[in-house]
């Protein structure tokens, strides 16, 4: 299970970060629909995301709430689809995806276990799935020069 806070404050919605978050949300839905993983978005505040399109990135939502809520329900393979433009709060099982120029990666690497660059969403995904021995189905190219 792949679970994808998105946050939806109002810095996001600037220089085009909207636009990158949902891009990056969206590759994530499609590497886990193609490998049979299960996949939920959230925004900050526990509530789940049906649309990405539906989106609103004008909230400031706390992000203790973000931080309480994956403790409570005691979540792992998180990724934060953040510019990292908050307040520190660590979160437990999480890795970040890093959106826009401006991105805080100093506070990003504070709150998760690590963070990744948009480009790399596949190591991401990835890298989840690897520490939470949650391979469902995805298997290594076996089309080798190593015979």
């Amino acid at each position: 299970m792949i679970n994808v806070f998105i946050d939806t404050s109002g810095s996001m919605s600037e220089m085009g970060k909207d636009s990158g978050a949902m891009y990056v949300v969206k590759s994530i839905q499609d590497y886990c629909e193609f490998h049979s993983v299960k996949s939920n978005v959230y925004k900050f505040d526990g509530n789940i995301v049906r649309d990405i399109h539906s989106i609103k990135f004008d909230e400031n939502i706390n992000i203790n709430l973000l931080g309480n809520f994956i403790k409570s329900k005691n979540l792992v393979g998180n990724i934060l689809v953040s510019d990292g433009l908050f307040d520190k709060e660590i979160l437990d099982n999480t890795v970040s995806i890093s959106i826009g120029v401006d991105a805080d990666i100093y506070n990003l690497e504070k709150v998760s276990l690590t963070v990744f660059e948009p480009e790399n969403i596949i190591g991401a995904l990835e890298y989840l799935l690897f520490i939470n021995n949650d391979n469902n189905n995805i298997e290594e190219d076996e089309d080798d020069d190593w015979d």
